[in-house]
């Protein structure tokens, strides 16, 4: 299932196809509202997250995003980037400092920002 990024090309959705397909946090595969897909151009085919926050001009928000199951959070498909803002970076990084003080890993947080954003 190919899927490339209007922009850039990068496939957001990777897949072999084979069974034991290693795509989990790979996916950037997502709907947004209407209006912020006007805003963006309304491209025909896919963005990935990077392309459709530089055609907006800023990051999105999770009320950017269409409230549909293939938007779910939890899916452990999509990428640290999508999943971030689908449920806010403030939200994210409040749960990773959580973490990091439960588990005394000293870095946690500097390491997952530099993968979100």
């Amino acid at each position: 299932m190919a899927s490339p990024c209007t922009d850039c090309g990068i496939d957001t959705s990777p897949c072999t196809g084979k069974r034991g397909c290693r795509h989990a946090g790979k996916w950037e595969y997502y709907m947004v509202r209407k209006s912020v897909w006007r805003r963006a151009g309304a491209p025909d085919g896919f963005l990935c997250i990077g392309c459709l926050e530089a055609r907006l001009g800023r990051q999105l928000r999770p009320n950017d995003f269409a409230n549909v199951p293939v938007n779910d959070p939890d899916n452990p498909w999509n990428t640290p980037r999508l999943t971030s803002r689908l449920v806010g970076v403030k939200k994210l990084m409040a749960v990773v400092r959580a973490i990091e003080s439960e588990t005394r890993q000293p870095g946690l947080t500097n390491r997952v920002f530099l993968k979100i954003s």
